[in-house]
């Protein structure tokens, strides 16, 4: 079966901006062992004569994927995805028994007002009848924790006039409301479920982003939610108290790189006395306004610090997800879902332009 692999490169230019561009998008025929994909991306990389030039490569939590890159040059640094890391943690608190039948529950509010017509045109009434802006249920996909927050946010807006659809006898049958029923002791939890999230939804679209840094912000980021979101209040719900233990555990265990791990790798052979002194001269800035984009800062400072800022120029553009290349996948299925017909030559240079036409 064939099947892609998108390959994505990032860099700093000489005035300090990132650029974010697809290399290629190759169809891969053979099984996606870790084997075939190092064969396949040192091809790639050889062939665009980035070889020598690549430093890190970012990729999902894949066992293939990681041993694939872990068997390549040595100095080429392997990171998993923040947000596939995100994701496990996230996953693994959401698999808390009351807490999982919920979701299902509310997932199939979702797929009901999905597939029936009478339910829909009921919704969009009871909305018009409110005053509420017509909006659409959102139905989860699996793979994205982040779309189960934005269906449980949607169904705790549209709530209402949900339940104003399925008491109505005249669009929805009693079994069927039985079965969908939420009690409010339920809507609580859902309600409470949305808060705790709701950080960790704004952290996936941040550490998305690919035309700034965001390596050098992952380890603030994940200490200011440990310490301002996942400690229990007097007012959470039991459950709920649960939920923030066991991902305070989860970020414990999943530990990311530091920014400064990167930036500054031991040298086994000793730093000279003028990297030393640089160094400590560095340190002892000022931390930035955390709006600010470090890049800004380093094209006005690069001066002043010429190793480091080399070691920033060279090590910033690393992105903390995958995303680049996970939209170069959704492109691809976009484009070959319309027109199943094209040769895969051809699927793959429209894919390329369509990344890149905006450099």
């Amino acid at each position: 079966m064939e099947s892609y692999i998108c390959v994505t490169a990032h860099g700093i230019t000489k005035n300090w901006k990132i650029v974010n561009y697809i290399i290629t998008t190759e169809l891969m025929d053979e099984r996606h062992t870790s084997i075939n994909l190092k064969d396949k991306l040192v091809d790639i990389m050889k062939e665009w004569e980035i070889d020598t030039k690549t430093i890190c490569i970012v990729h999902d939590n894949a066992v293939n994927i990681k041993n694939a890159v872990t068997a390549m040059a040595p100095n080429i640094k392997s990171r998993t995805c923040f947000a596939h890391s995100l994701q496990l943690c996230v996953n693994k608190g959401l698999e808390e028994n009351e807490i999982k039948q919920i979701l299902i529950t509310a997932s199939s509010i979702v797929s009901h007002f999905k597939h029936s017509t009478v339910a829909i045109k009921a919704l969009q009434v009871a909305q018009k009848k409110l005053k509420m802006p017509e909006k659409k249920l959102i139905q989860p996909v699996k793979t994205r924790w982040n779309s189960i927050y934005a269906m449980v946010e949607r169904l705790i807006e549209s709530r209402q006039c949900v339940s104003i659809v399925l008491n109505d006898r005249n669009t929805t049958t009693r079994t069927t409301a039985i079965s969908l029923e939420l009690g409010e002791s339920k809507w609580e939890l859902l309600e409470q479920l949305v808060k705790v999230f709701k950080p960790f939804d704004l952290v996936t679209k941040v550490l998305s982003s690919a035309t700034t840094p965001t390596i050098s912000i992952v380890h603030p980021i994940l200490k200011s939610i440990a310490q301002h979101y996942l400690t229990p209040n007097e007012s959470d719900l039991h459950k709920i108290k649960i939920l923030k233990e066991t991902l305070s555990q989860e970020f414990k265990s999943n530990s990311m790189v530091s920014a400064l791990d990167i930036l500054f790798p031991q040298n086994e052979n000793g730093e000279d006395v003028n990297q030393q002194n640089e160094l400590e001269k560095y340190l002892k800035e000022n931390c930035i306004n955390k709006n600010a984009c470090p890049l800004t800062w380093w094209a006005e400072n690069g001066k002043r610090y010429p190793m480091i800022s080399k070691l920033a120029k060279k090590y910033l553009c690393i992105p903390s997800t995958s995303t680049p290349s996970e939209r170069a996948f959704s492109t691809a299925g976009n484009i070959t879902s319309k027109r199943n017909c094209l040769a895969g030559e051809i699927a793959k240079w429209l894919i390329f332009l369509s990344h890149n036409a905006k450099l």
